[in-house]
């Protein structure tokens, strides 16, 4: 199974920084005597129609202030940029906090204030975009709605399949609730009365499994009902799952 979102042509944010946008999980036999008997085949892709925001990082916003003074001073400008963020990266790393020395040069070089105050702002090449980007905000300390640095543990493709679709899963990460049987053309005795009460509520509970009516056809001259049923229980528990 893979999780997408869309990359909007028209925003390279979407392009170049891809990082939270696609995850795959593979469905696979804990036990596999013959690759042939093995039926887990195919792809089961999701998509989703809308494009994952990129957040503002403080350095971004140096590129927004001076870009543009000429294409020499861009190419410069980009290096600077890309070689403070490695620095930042590779010090924090090692486990040496320089965050206040890092503060008081930006406070001193005046850019402090300039670079936090669009920090967890939606990053975008135009106002104007082809495909809605998909957003989570959080207040910061003055109460203005912001993209929160871990944004991604809410909206991002892991997430997402994680709180809503894992529990889908035919493996065992799910205890096999992704499994259902079906049962076609049950022949019921039934009175009309009973029939009406699966048109309210189709569902119910079956030796311990949740059950569900999927089609009921009652026959007047016969006061019996045919139906097709459909029963929440594992019949393979030699699934698991991995994360790509």
């Amino acid at each position: 199974m893979i999780f997408n979102y869309a990359y909007d042509a028209s925003d390279t944010h979407t392009l170049t920084e891809k990082s939270g946008d696609s995850h795959e999980v593979h469905r696979e036999l804990i036990v596999e005597l013959d690759e042939k008997l093995n039926s887990l085949r195919g792809i089961h892709e999701v998509n989703i129609p809308w494009a994952m925001a990129v957040r503002k990082k403080p350095f971004d916003n140096i590129w927004d202030l001076f870009s543009g003074i000429s294409g020499e001073f861009d190419l410069y400008l980009n290096k600077i940029k890309d070689y403070i963020t490695d620095l930042n990266s590779f010090i924090s790393s090692s486990g040496v906090d320089v965050s206040a020395q890092m503060t008081e040069i930006l406070n001193a070089t005046g850019l402090s204030a300039v670079l936090a105050n669009r920090t967890g702002c939606l990053k975008i090449d135009d106002n104007a975009y082809a495909i809605p980007k998909l957003l989570w905000l959080e207040p910061d300390s003055k109460g203005i709605n912001r993209i929160p640095e871990n944004f991604k543990d809410h909206i991002g493709a892991k997430a997402l399949y994680d709180n809503y679709h894992k529990w889908e899963s035919p493996a065992d990460v799910s205890g096999f609730a992704g499994q259902y049987r079906n049962y076609l053309g049950v022949n019921l005795p039934w009175s009309y009365e009973k029939f009406n009460l699966t048109q309210n509520n189709p569902y119910f509970y079956h030796g311990g499994f949740k059950t569900k009516f999927k089609y009921v056809n009652w026959v007047e001259a016969t006061h019996s009902s045919i139906a097709d049923v459909e029963q929440q229980k594992p019949f393979d528990e030699n699934i698991t799952e991995v994360e790509i």
